[in-house]
């Protein structure tokens, strides 16, 4: 299995990295793209990669959350960066109006790079949005569909099953994380459910680790913060693999094989 999305760094917080590794592997979890948040991660970042070579593939970027704490030049400095690592992704990046819209505008600036970015060195880009959507599609109309990155990965994708089309259209690959599992959930899992019928090709699956837990029957439940607020980890992929094949009906092994296939294709899209 691969966790397409989580950010292995934070979880020193919780317990020592060997050790989640040691438990991801034994949860048949081989592969995980770890994202970035900040600058300062990314160096954490390349030092996993090549701890952990084959195993985490790491994403450079600037999350929305803190643009307005990064220093200027860092697009040079991001550039730099992937140039180093032909194998990263760009990420994560985004809009997230709804946490902060103070630097609502100063978002909308930094994703319209990442993009560029992506676009020019034909990288995929991971993408955080949160009650942002108008905006979101506002910043892609300012750019011709075959000036976009080859693949956007809609992370903890939570835009609804009406959008789904639309972003399909614009090279659109989407991620559920186990917070999907929740029943209260209705709109994720609705949307993960038109999903797999219309194209189960584009469908990953995530933890976010250390953030979006499953429900408690979907994680291994060994992490907890301060607070004693249960956190996730990337070993907690199989869990939530067992609960979302069970909510489409589907084999868990056929479900398996479809994700790894589609992440796979989703890294090499921008080399064909």
């Amino acid at each position: 299995m691969i966790d397409a999305h989580n950010h292995l760094y934070s979880l020193k917080e919780f317990e020592d990295i060997p050790s989640l590794m040691r438990r991801a592997r034994q949860a048949g979890i081989m592969r995980m793209l770890c994202n970035t948040a900040r600058e300062s991660d990314w160096e954490e970042t390349a030092h996993l990669m090549e701890l952990y070579p084959g195993e985490i593939i790491g994403a450079f970027g600037i999350h929305p959350w803190y643009v307005k704490e990064t220093e200027s030049g860092w697009m040079e400095r991001l550039a730099s960066r992937l140039g180093r690592y032909p194998e990263a992704v760009i990420g994560e990046t985004g809009l997230d109006f709804h946490h902060h819209p103070e630097s609502a505008a100063l978002q909308e600036e930094f994703f319209l790079e990442h993009l560029k970015l992506g676009a020019l060195l034909r990288r995929p880009v991971s993408i955080h949005c949160v009650r942002s959507w108008e905006g979101l599609l506002g910043v892609f109309k300012k750019i011709p569909r075959k000036a976009l990155p080859p693949a956007l990965h809609f992370h903890a994708y939570n835009g609804g099953k009406e959008l789904l089309e639309k972003l399909l259209g614009l090279g659109g690959w989407f991620s559920f994380a186990g917070t999907v599992l929740y029943e209260k959930n209705r709109r994720g899992r609705e949307a993960l459910q038109q999903l797999f019928q219309m194209r189960p090709d584009r469908l990953l699956l995530e933890t976010d680790a250390p953030d979006l837990p499953a429900p408690e029957p979907y994680r291994m439940g060994l992490l907890k913060d301060s607070s004693g607020r249960g956190r996730s980890e990337p070993a907690d992929l199989r869990l939530i693999l067992g609960g979302v094949s069970a909510f489409l009906q589907v084999e868990e092994e056929e479900l398996e094989e479809q994700i790894e296939a589609n992440f796979e294709i989703f890294l090499k899209v921008g080399n064909v």
